[in-house]
């Protein structure tokens, strides 16, 4: 059973998109609505999105760069941040992590997409 469990997160960390496939999956047949259930998904498989380009990230490149991807996700906070602070005159840090995480996942998916293809790429002709 332990090892079937290590397995499952391997693969879900190796194929993000399945993994948001299947969490919609659930997330539909528990929530109530189609949005709920998005919602629901980007929050739990971002983190899975940030590991996989990290590890495409040291597939491809050599090297992990984790402290770039952070350094680019607290960028994106800090741009809210200062989105709020100048146009609503009041910062809802709550407000700002929701909308970083959603940022995140869709910066990631896409990375994750462009890695993929890049490193299917250089393995087919180099």
């Amino acid at each position: 059973m332990k090892e079937f469990i290590i397995y499952l997160i391997s693969i879900f960390v190796a194929l993000p998109i399945l993994a948001t496939w299947f969490t919609y999956l659930i997330a539909r047949k528990v929530g109530k609505t189609k949005i709920k259930a998005v919602h629901i998904t980007v929050y739990v498989t971002t983190i899975l999105y940030i590991i996989a380009v990290a590890m495409l990230f040291k597939i491809i490149v050599g090297h992990t760069h984790l402290g770039y991807l952070a350094v680019l996700v607290l960028s994106v906070l800090c741009i809210i941040i200062f989105y709020q602070w100048r146009y609503n005159t009041e910062i809802v840090i709550f407000k700002a992590i929701i909308l970083t995480w959603r940022i995140t996942f869709l910066l990631f998916l896409f990375a994750y997409l462009l890695l993929s293809m890049v490193g299917i790429i250089l393995r087919i002709f180099y």
